[in-house]
């Protein structure tokens, strides 16, 4: 009986065949077949000519798919049948993937029994769970089937972020408390707008005008505009001071209250 052996677990089908088929040529035995390999405790790779391995090892039959009987050709021949082995357990693996399937809704926990994340099934979606139990992350498709939402907060839930596509709609907001304080969001139109809030009212935005050059406004803790920022159709930057926003003096004694560019 031939044998080798192998020290870092698993080898390629092909690696196999070439060890086999080397024991095989140097004891001139010949190859009928399919013939089955032996692997026991001592991780020792055996050849055994009767098909039939002790109870204590693992039997692997090596099929010959080129068909049977002697196989011409010694040890090239024996490669290029384990490799055509090789390769179609290869394209099974990527047909039925590598991972278990496991059906929802399902939990997975830690040694000690607390739940890391859940994953439900109304809505698709999972939450992520501190060690106390407390949940601080979800991810959830919408129902509607037009997009989905990333949401993670602090434990006491005073600072939140989300993020999602609703439709034609990508945003993310930063929430303080029930407080909406950043949003950024890309419209229907595929234009972009970021605004900033106090607790109750928004105090400043940027967003890209109607001619295609960015916008800027700041307004009072009222939200009424005071300052304005961009480019006019003419291609000159303008910046306007409220609440008149009229770029000339009054009465030639007071200065006005806009800076225009020259072309």
């Amino acid at each position: 009986m031939q044998h080798f052996r192998f020290n870092r677990g698993w080898l390629p089908i092909a690696a196999v065949a070439a060890a086999v088929a080397g024991s095989l040529a140097a004891t001139r035995e010949p190859v009928q077949g399919d013939f089955v390999v032996c692997v026991g405790a001592d991780r020792v790779l055996r050849l055994e000519p009767t098909g039939k391995c002790p109870a204590n090892q693992t039997s692997y039959r090596i099929i010959d798919l080129a068909g049977s009987g002697p196989a011409p050709g010694g040890v090239s021949s024996l490669e290029k049948r384990l490799a055509s082995l090789e390769a179609f357990v290869r394209d099974v693996g990527q047909k039925t993937g590598n991972g278990r399937k496991i059906t929802a809704p399902f939990e997975v926990t830690d040694g000690n029994g607390k739940t890391i994340f859940a994953v439900t099934t109304e809505p698709r979606g999972f939450q992520l769970f501190l060690a106390n139990g407390q949940p601080v992350a979800v991810v959830a498709a919408r129902a509607e089937g037009d997009g989905a939402y990333f949401k993670a907060f602090n434990p006491e839930k005073t600072r939140t972020i989300a993020v999602g596509v609703v439709e034609n709609m990508a945003e993310v907001t930063l929430r303080d408390g029930s407080a909406l304080r950043g949003l950024f969001f890309i419209d229907d139109g595929g234009k972009p707008m970021l605004q900033l809030s106090s607790r109750t009212t928004p105090v400043a935005t940027l967003h890209e005008g109607s001619g295609g050059a960015g916008h800027l406004q700041l307004l009072s803790p009222a939200g009424t505009p005071t300052v304005e920022a961009g480019t006019i159709a003419s291609g000159v930057g303008l910046v306007r001071a409220g609440p008149r926003f009229t770029c000339t003096g009054k009465g030639g004694l007071a200065a006005p209250d806009c800076i225009m560019g020259h072309p």
